[in-house]
């Protein structure tokens, strides 16, 4: 019994591994119980890699998509995660809120992780 739930597992892991696909967009709604309303859609962005370099969040107020939030992604050349930078529109633009910075050894393990808020046109670390 052991051997069949082991062989089950590895071809799970096999099959989804190789038939990766990426989620190009998403999107949230409720239902009232006579029509689903949309509420949120997130795009999503992907280097040649297949890394994630942005998920970009919409917010609907109605009528019409409105930009809301949008988080960014940074890489090494060994497509470990650099920064993730976190952005809210404030009717204009996207403006910084919130960044994560990840810093590597030889081996590309984390070494470092900082965490920072921005603040008055900089940014500073969260205590």
């Amino acid at each position: 019994m052991k051997q069949k739930l082991l062989l089950i597992a590895v071809v799970l892991t096999a099959s989804m591994s190789y038939g990766q696909t990426k989620i190009e967009s998403s999107l949230e709604q409720s239902y009232d119980g006579s029509a689903y309303t949309n509420l949120l859609g997130t795009n999503y962005e992907y280097d040649s890699n297949g890394n994630l370099l942005s998920m970009t969040e919409l917010v609907w107020n109605g009528s019409q998509w409105t930009n809301f939030f949008k988080t960014l992604y940074t890489y090494n050349s060994n497509n470990k995660t650099t920064e993730r930078l976190d952005q809210q529109w404030d009717g204009n633009q996207y403006t910084n809120q919130y960044r994560t910075l990840y810093t590597y050894n030889a081996n590309e393990l984390v070494t470092e992780i900082l965490e920072q808020d921005w603040e008055n046109n900089q940014w500073g670390e969260l205590l």
